[in-house]
């Protein structure tokens, strides 16, 4: 469980990136209502391939699910620069599901 008071940011905004596997997303929806319950007023948005984004719509625990098509140079290049846009204060790419993972990659500003 990540401390509320170890990070003190006036807009949480949090990516988790779980692309490929179905059994890695549902293992995965835990994390996305831990976070909820932590950062009740964050964003919380998750990148998957589109075909695993139906999973995710309407889960209230995500604000946005965002689909990486990896076959389209273009589409990569334009979920690209909408993450950039949206400057995650944590993401949490598929293997860092921890406390000590996200812990490493958040920024206090």
């Amino acid at each position: 469980m990540v401390n509320q008071n170890a990070m003190q940011v006036d807009d949480p905004r949090f990516l988790l990136v779980r692309l490929g596997s179905l059994g890695d997303i549902i293992h995965a929806l835990p994390a996305a209502a831990a976070l909820r319950d932590t950062f009740p007023g964050a964003r919380i948005d998750w990148v998957v391939e589109p075909k695993w984004a139906r999973l995710l719509e309407g889960n209230p625990d995500v604000n946005e699910v965002i689909s990486l098509d990896r076959k389209s140079a273009g589409g990569i290049l334009s979920t690209v620069r909408k993450l950039r846009a949206a400057k995650y204060t944590c993401a949490a790419p598929r293997s860092a599901w921890s406390e000590r993972s996200c812990r490493g990659t958040c920024r206090s500003s």
